[in-house]
Formats: C-alpha cells, sequence, structure tokens
C-alpha cells in the first residue's frame, strides 16, 4: 500500500541527503530550516509532491485506502490491478477513472509512455476520477457499514452485551423506545 510517485522527478531527496521523519526533508522538527524567501524544507517538499500529475498506487497487504482522497487531489491515478477491494471500487471504471497497471508492474513503463503522450486524455481521466471522488458521501461508508455489520451479526452464535453500564439498551427497551 501507498502512493509512488511517477514523472516529474523523486519528491524525495536520495538517501542520506538531508531526510528528516518520514523521509521529508525537515520532517519532524519545531523549526525547519528557512531559506532566503521564507520557505521551509518541509513547504516546498509539499510543492514539490503537489507538483506531480500522476500517482502510482500500489497494494500492499489490503486495497490501497488513500485511493480516494488521492483521487480528490486530481491526479492521474496508475491503480494496480489486484484482487482486493474496497466499497466504492464497484464504481471505478479503468481508463475512465484510473490507468490500470499490471500486478506486477510490467506494463508500468509504456502506460506511463501512454500517458505522456497523450495529456488530454490522462487529464480527462483525472477530472473524471476527481468528479467521482467528489460524488462520495459520508452517508455512502456509513450506509455500507450497517449493511456489512448487519450481515456479519447474524453469523455471530453469543448473546449481545445489553449491560446499560456499558451503553447498551436490553432489545425490549430498545423497541418500546424507538416506537414512543
Amino acid at each position: 500500500m501507498g502512493g509512488g510517485r511517477l514523472g516529474g522527478g523523486p519528491a524525495r531527496a536520495p538517501p542520506g541527503e538531508g531526510r528528516g521523519i518520514g523521509g521529508v526533508p525537515g520532517g519532524g522538527g519545531d523549526s525547519p530550516a528557512q531559506d532566503n524567501n521564507g520557505m521551509g524544507e518541509v513547504a516546498r517538499a509539499a510543492e514539490l509532491a503537489c507538483s506531480h500529475r500522476w500517482l502510482l498506487v500500489l497494494e500492499g497487504s489490503g486495497p490501497p485506502h488513500e485511493l480516494v482522497s488521492r483521487m480528490r487531489q486530481g491526479f492521474v491515478i496508475f491503480k494496480q490491478v489486484s484482487p482486493y477491494h474496497e466499497h466504492q471500487h464497484s464504481q471505478l471504471l479503468a481508463w475512465t477513472h484510473y490507468v490500470p497497471v499490471a500486478a506486477n508492474l510490467e506494463n508500468l513503463p509504456h502506460r506511463a509512455f501512454w500517458a505522456n503522450s497523450h495529456t488530454s486524455a490522462a487529464e480527462a481521466i483525472a477530472r473524471n476520477a476527481q468528479e467521482l471522488a467528489a460524488s462520495f458521501h459520508v452517508y455512502d461508508v456509513a450506509c455500507f457499514s450497517w449493511q456489512l455489520l448487519s450481515a456479519i451479526s447474524r453469523l455471530q452464535n453469543f448473546e449481545p452485551r445489553t449491560s446499560s453500564f456499558l451503553g447498551f439498551m436490553p432489545a425490549q427497551q430498545r423497541h418500546a423506545h424507538s416506537t414512543n
């Protein structure tokens, strides 16, 4: 899992060259070094990271949890093909919301070449992804979570907790309370 960067050069300094916490120059310091323009190393690193047009989203031990937030930022997403999915992935379409990349990344150079030579199509993919991500609502996630937990609850073979000191209400009281 993670967002690797493509195009525009590396966003982080090479190993051993002024890297702070998490590989961000000056990261974690209370007073990052300032240059003549008053811009700290952290601000320069953030500006450089935001200047990239493309983003490679890699799978880890599960789906990339940062995918939607990266879509909102307007990147051209290169998404690795994977068996892992989150609830919103069913709405994503290859070549409409992201550029598909093989699980072993063997076609990544070809895909990057395509995006570089078809900038308007790549930018349209980024816009489509950004619009889709903006349409996702917190209630969509809540609805999915409720459906998931409701389905899982039927598989449980234990008595639910009803102790009032834990904040739970017995079913009889809950039913009476909901009808009032």
